[in-house]
């Protein structure tokens, strides 16, 4: 089963949040949903996340969408809202997937880490400029049901 979204306003199913009013997000998005057989604290990384960034350089409001994951690997959407002379944007990734809930990725000038909280509902994250590696910003994430 193959679940369509489309990321304006309530769209089969899109509730549109305080969060990402504020983060433009592709207009098309495919949430495949994991295998019976993928473990439970990586296949509860599916779905939509939203949060604030605290401390490093920014402070930042962010959606993390992850469209497809397995044991290897995710698919992922990461928007974001503008801070200081940054716009806000959004960019697809190709995520590893690390034994224990854990996915990473890099934009072009950061390094993202989640890890799946015990409660399957929350994700914390880091995020470590390359620049300035020394001063990681930190998320927690919200799953949002649709």
């Amino acid at each position: 089963m193959l679940l369509s979204i489309i990321a304006s306003g309530d769209v089969l199913g899109w509730k549109e949040t305080e969060i990402s009013r504020d983060v433009p997000l592709p207009r098309k998005i495919e949430i495949v949903p994991p295998s019976a057989d993928c473990p439970k604290e990586i296949a509860a990384f599916s779905g939509r996340w939203e949060g604030i960034w605290e401390g490093g350089r920014r402070q930042s409001k962010s959606v993390l969408i992850v469209e497809e994951i397995n044991s290897e690997g995710a698919k992922v959407v990461y928007g974001w809202s503008g801070y200081y002379n940054v716009k806000a944007d959004y960019q697809r990734h190709k995520a590893k997937v690390i034994p224990g809930g854990i996915i990473q990725f890099s934009g072009p000038h950061s390094d993202y880490s989640f890890k799946m909280d015990e409660d399957l509902k929350t994700i914390h994250g880091t995020s470590k400029h390359r620049k300035s590696p020394g001063d990681p910003a930190t998320i927690t994430m919200k799953k949002v049901e649709e």
